[in-house]
């Protein structure tokens, strides 16, 4: 498994996510958590709880409740909050 550490992601974010487009899993660190990104797309059968998930996010951000990233920094920033 090749694994980047949260910086790393960061710091190549666009390569990251055109190699998960391209099929690839990409995993990150943060501390001793691993994560990945699953992209996705409207042909995807979505489990309910998912679906629902989604939903609120859409819902969230329609009412402003979203962090709105300008630029690298702002997003690095952002990024090592969580």
């Amino acid at each position: 498994m090749n694994t980047l550490t949260i910086s790393d992601f960061k710091k190549n974010i666009s390569s990251s996510l055109n190699r998960i487009d391209a099929g690839e899993r990409v995993y990150f660190r943060r501390g001793t958590q691993i994560y990945t990104v699953i992209p996705v797309r409207d042909n995807d059968e979505l489990s309910p709880d998912l679906y629902a998930d989604i939903e609120e996010g859409r819902k969230e951000y329609e009412a402003g409740k979203c962090v709105e990233c300008r630029n690298h920094e702002e997003l690095s920033s952002f990024l090592e909050s969580l």
